[in-house]
């Protein structure tokens, strides 16, 4: 998330750049959890928000940062 984004900002961005999404919707919110790590030497902490997504796009473009996709129930 960049400074001053929106969630729903950053949530189209993000359909975008890692999946492809052109245009999918914001859902229910489902949970919020986060962690922290140090990365070459820089304290970092992660704050992930988990929403249910809608779509009526079939055709996952993966970013250079995956290498693979898995479809999974949520049990």
């Amino acid at each position: 998330m960049d400074f001053g984004e929106t969630v729903g900002q950053t949530f189209q961005g993000e359909m975008k750049e890692e999946l492809g999404f052109e245009e999918a919707k914001l859902g229910r919110f489902i949970n919020i959890w986060s962690f922290t790590d140090i990365r070459k030497g820089v304290d970092h902490h992660f704050i992930m928000l988990d929403f249910e997504i809608f779509t009526n796009e079939s055709k996952i473009e993966l970013s250079n940062e995956h290498t693979e996709y898995k479809w999974v129930g949520k049990n």
